[in-house]
């Protein structure tokens, strides 16, 4: 007689939801999103383009206080490279006629209202003088409001073109 067994498998719990499909445009491009129940939102932005070379940014909740972001990444010569904005950036003017450019950014725990919120990225661009650059590294957003938005725009210039994914991981 064959042995057999029974197998019981648990429902799958977690995973990725995807929450947001944007286009890049203008001067500035705005999704909001709902971070309630997700344990992290992953921002998928590729193919970006604009009408100049510029860093390109990301801000949280549209905002502008200087004191609440905090970044630091590793750059192309290895050196630690750090500074204090109010949005996430490139810092270095990424060429705005290559579409290659692409960029993750993860943000932890988006629904507290209690705590900062940690986050992480990497990102490949082409700079003005078609050098590659590979950065990645982390930071802290320094606000205790849950994420409800983020605002897209690239400096000294207009989005051209550019896909955000944006997934709630529960």
């Amino acid at each position: 007689m064959p042995n057999t067994k029974a197998y019981t498998v648990a429902n799958a719990t977690g995973g990725m939801t995807l929450l947001s499909t944007t286009t890049l445009s203008g001067a500035s491009t705005t999704v909001s999103i709902n971070s309630t129940g997700y344990k992290q939102l992953s921002f998928m932005i590729s193919g970006v383009t604009a009408n100049t070379n510029g860093s390109f940014r990301m801000s949280l909740n549209g905002n502008t206080n200087l004191t609440d972001s905090v970044m630091s990444y590793w750059g192309t010569t290895g050196a630690t490279v750090g500074d204090l904005n109010w949005y996430w950036s490139t810092y270095i003017a990424m060429s705005g006629s290559n579409a290659d450019n692409a960029f993750q950014i993860n943000v932890y725990d988006p629904a507290a209202t209690t705590k900062y919120k940690a986050l992480d990225y990497a990102a490949g661009f082409l700079d003005s003088a078609s050098q590659r650059y590979a950065i990645q590294g982390g930071g802290v957003y320094k606000s205790n409001s849950a994420i409800s938005s983020a605002v897209f725009t690239v400096y000294g210039g207009n989005l051209t073109a550019g896909t955000v994914l944006i997934y709630g991981v529960k």
